[in-house]
């Protein structure tokens, strides 16, 4: 076994073999981090570092790093299945149930291993139901790795409105193929389609943008989108990939009542497990099936281990205890951003959605004459959290981790873990945010150095073990921070 001395000796060695040194290139950082454990809300580094993990390896870990009971049920599985070649297992078979069950458009699913995945299946079973090529993409939103979509996400100002593909190698062809338009703009797609729609075979949205700062879709702006797909012969995809499960166990589907044509599903799905689903309508889903002329296929599509800690992760989720929690933690870090950008003197509004369980019956009656903007925020318009995200002059930082009571204070926190935190959740925020955090990064103290190996690791066991004493086991992994 090779001895690890430091963090830098680690990323050194991985740059001789991987290109940049990591397996995703999202993953690269401007400071050599090699992560060599995880448990609950934190990871640590080959130098005994622990870290806060505000980063939550882009949304997946709802429940917290290995979460006992997900892990389990994976060790359970592997006794008496492995990756099968031919028919269908027994978990595949529930796991669909289940989320045929909770998701609103599911009436089919197939599950694959990655989001990218799913949406490519989507837009390829889009054409084929339409006989069109063209694709709706939305400004800011990201769908994937793949040509058709693999564009204008953190766009520079002079690229908006055209083209800005994110990779070499990708095919001319296929982006011409691929119309961008501007989030939450229905008189664009209603122009668009209205001159286009018998070309335009699906309109593709991530209903809740995350790579531009959490931008809320104007109340008006799904519902269009559906009428005017159902209109004109277009398919409606929700890619839920980053806020299936996360908001709600049906995905925002289920907390906007707009029910797409399709949906993709990935991150939360498993806790951090590799697993994606595509969900749909019969009609079209059965098109996969034979003589539908549609293929879909994969080695390890619904590999037990996927499958087991999706089962296993949406039991735990299931009576909304853990959204509940996660939102609690969201409240207290909007509370103390906002708070320092008040002391800095910093212009900023600082929102999170009010978390509640979907409930039907409820929807129907309640929340339109409460809220105007159908945010179900119970409040009156003018403090509604949906109407401010669509104030120009907000700054929006939505769906932060916050820190369970017991564990490191927020104001604990290094410039190193929030800069984790801002790589990603605040790649595209105001400048006054980042000021407003490295501020609090730099008076914030240097979490604690633990140079011994197995001191360290009883140090996490004993943390967890206090938090776990006081929190119900359906709350998330002791210890866990995690986005709602």
């Amino acid at each position: 076994m090779t001895t690890v001395q430091s963090n830098l000796d680690l990323v050194e060695r991985a740059r001789r073999v991987m290109p940049g040194g990591v397996n995703s290139g999202n993953r690269a950082l401007p400071w050599p981090l090699a992560i060599v454990e995880a448990a609950g809300a934190y990871f640590g580094d080959a130098e005994g570092m622990r870290y806060l993990d505000y980063h939550a390896a882009f949304g997946p870990l709802i429940l917290g790093h290995n979460h006992p009971d997900v892990n389990a049920a994976v060790r359970a599985v592997i006794e008496r299945l492995d990756i099968i070649g031919a028919g269908v297992t027994d978990i595949e078979v529930e796991l669909a149930e289940k989320l045929c069950d909770v998701i609103p458009s599911a009436e089919r699913v197939l599950l694959t291993n990655s989001g990218s995945e799913a949406t490519y299946a989507a837009l390829r079973l889009a054409r084929a139901v339409t006989g069109r090529n063209k694709i709706i993409k939305f400004q800011g939103t990201y769908h994937g790795w793949h040509d058709a979509v693999l564009m204008n996400v953190i766009s520079a100002p002079d690229k908006i409105g055209r083209h800005d593909p994110l990779s070499l190698g990708m095919l001319p062809d296929t982006i011409e193929q691929t119309i961008i338009l501007p989030f939450n703009d229905v008189e664009a797609v209603s122009e668009m389609i209205q001159q286009r729609g018998e070309e335009i075979a699906a309109i593709i949205v991530e209903v809740i943008p995350h790579n531009i700062g959490c931008v809320l879709p104007r109340p008006e702006f799904l519902t269009a989108l559906r009428e005017l797909a159902t209109r004109h012969g277009v398919l409606l995809i929700f890619d839920e990939v980053i806020t299936g499960f996360r908001h709600a166990l049906g995905g925002y589907q289920s907390i906007c009542g707009v029910t797409p044509d399709l949906s993709t599903f990935a991150k939360a799905m498993a806790n951090g497990y590799p697993i994606a689903a595509l969900a749909g309508k019969a009609e079209y889903m059965d098109r996969f099936g034979p003589g539908g002329g549609v293929m879909f296929a994969g080695t390890y599509n619904g590999h037990p281990v996927g499958v087991s800690a999706a089962l296993a992760t949406l039991a735990i989720l299931q009576d909304g205890a853990v959204h509940q929690h996660t939102f609690r933690l969201a409240q207290r870090a909007t509370s103390g951003i906002q708070q320092i950008a008040g002391e800095l003197g910093i212009p900023m509004k600082v929102d999170v959605r009010e978390w509640h369980l979907h409930d039907p019956d409820r929807a129907e009656t309640q929340p339109r004459e409460r809220c105007p903007y159908r945010c179900r925020c119970r409040s009156d318009a003018g403090n509604c959290a949906a109407r401010a995200g669509q104030a120009a002059s907000d700054t929006r930082v939505t769906h932060l981790f916050g820190e369970n009571p017991g564990t490191q204070p927020m104001d604990e926190m290094s410039s190193v873990q929030i800069r984790s935190c801002l790589a990603v959740s605040w790649a595209g925020a105001d400048p006054g945010v980042r000021s407003a955090v490295g501020s609090w990064a730099a008076r914030s103290r240097k979490p604690t150095r633990v140079n011994d190996r197995a001191s360290k690791r009883r140090k996490m066991s004993s943390s967890s073990a206090r938090n776990s004493a006081s929190s119900p086991s359906t709350l998330p992994w002791p210890g866990c921070s995690t986005i709602p």
